[in-house]
């Protein structure tokens, strides 16, 4: 593998330095707890739109999936362990040949504009990757997520998440980056989320190793969010309208319905390991997942679950609902499923 390197322009075809990147985990293997999930005949396929005897069928892509975004037009792009794909179809091809072999660890997408993170920090493209250039850091660090705020094609307003760094603020379309972590306790930052309301509601959640942090002044300051110690350390965060929900590695789900100032713990799916939520908010869709595979979905909120029949494989790292009802699963070494 590569990594982002120390070059300030690259495009197509050029060589790169040897990586530093190792394959993030997403934490610990499944639990055997039993779940509760409604049961309505029926309710799965008509939220999602699939078949009779839906199921997981794998996709051709990489085997390690690291992020997924959507862009918007019924294509994905996909962060992986062997660099940038883009996913039309059934199929995944490269779109970046001098990402070629770069693990990508985050990942963010407004067409044409791009983001992605990797091991030594964040390479920007606003030609939909036809070029890259490298962004400019005040060190370089391992780049765990990237969020676009919805007016970034206006305002290049951009966040990410760094192990050892904290939350990185970008106000130029990602060409340079500032350190944005008055508040925070510790610089090991797990994840973000904005606001569904974003950039008029100006709240960003972090996820870090000391807490759940949350800004509700685009970053610029940090208060440390309420939440039970035994929730930590969260695996991924889910903002609705009208419901916040974080997912812990260990003890399954939280909710918030007065914008994280109190949180309640819900084992209505799973009181054990949570590996990735996946939030539609267009839609008020949720699906999470376990370590082991076991899926479900809700159309109202975290209220109530449906099941899927057929579990996805193991190792799952990252799942994602879009407007659409495409449910997307990546996973380590097992490669890129899609429920239908």
């Amino acid at each position: 593998m590569k990594t982002l390197g120390k070059v300030q322009r690259f495009h197509h075809g050029k060589a790169w330095a040897r990586p530093k990147l190792t394959v993030l985990s997403s934490g610990q293997s499944g639990s055997q707890s039993l779940m509760r999930c409604s049961a309505q005949a029926g309710r799965l396929a008509t939220i999602l739109q699939f078949g009779v005897m839906p199921a997981w069928h794998k996709l051709d892509a990489p085997d390690t999936i690291l992020c997924i975004a959507a862009c918007g037009d019924g294509r994905w792009l996909l962060g992986t362990s062997d660099g940038l794909y883009l996913l039309a179809g059934q199929a995944a091809e490269p779109i970046a040949p001098t990402l070629r072999g770069v693990a990508i660890s985050a990942l963010a997408v407004d067409p044409p504009h791009i983001l992605v993170g990797a091991a030594d920090g964040i390479a920007y493209s606003h030609d939909f990757g036809a070029s890259w250039t490298y962004a400019q850091l005040t060190a370089p660090r391992q780049v765990v997520q990237l969020v676009m705020s919805p007016a970034f094609a206006r305002e290049g307003l951009a966040f990410a998440a760094a192990m050892g760094g904290g939350i990185w603020r970008s106000q130029n379309g990602g060409h340079s980056w500032e350190e944005c972590n008055f508040g925070l306790i510790g610089r090991e930052a797990f994840g973000l989320a904005l606001a569904p309301a974003f950039p008029l509601d100006p709240t960003v959640l972090a996820m870090l190793e000391d807490g759940l942090f949350i800004s509700r002044t685009r970053g610029e300051s940090w208060a440390l969010v309420p939440l039970d110690a035994d929730a930590h350390p969260l695996a991924a965060l889910a903002l609705l309208p009208q419901v916040w929900i974080a997912g812990s590695e260990r003890h399954g789900l939280y909710f918030s319905t007065n914008r994280g100032a109190s949180w309640e713990r819900r084992r209505d799916f799973s009181g054990g390991p949570i590996a990735a939520l996946a939030a539609s908010p267009a839609y008020q869709r949720v699906a999470v997942a376990r370590p082991d595979g076991l899926v479900a979905v809700s159309e109202d909120a975290g209220e109530s679950w449906t099941r899927l029949p057929r579990r996805a494989p193991e190792g799952v790292l990252v799942l994602t609902l879009d407007d659409s009802a495409v449910l997307l699963c990546g996973t380590q070494q097992r490669g890129l499923w899609r429920y239908a």
